[in-house]
């Protein structure tokens, strides 16, 4: 059984409130955690993300290649 580290608020999404936060398709969404790109954990037919998981992901930070330093700069973690 994996263990999930819950964020200080602990709140916990369902794939269509990750859909309409990233806007993007549940299709997306499903290759995004098939791929690893995207942290989320199946109970049952469907599946749930950590708030601050996502927001991590929104920064661009799951794969370490791309920083959100301000609102329109990145910058490459390895130069």
């Amino acid at each position: 059984m994996k263990n999930v580290d819950f964020d200080s608020r602990g709140e916990i999404l369902t794939t269509e409130e990750v859909c309409n936060l990233l806007r993007v398709s549940r299709q997306t969404i499903y290759k995004f955690v098939d791929q690893g790109r995207l942290p989320g954990t199946k109970i049952g037919q469907s599946y749930k993300f950590l708030r601050s998981e996502v927001m991590e992901f929104l920064k661009g930070r799951p794969d370490g290649e791309l920083r959100l330093l301000g609102p329109n700069e990145l910058e490459p973690m390895n130069p």
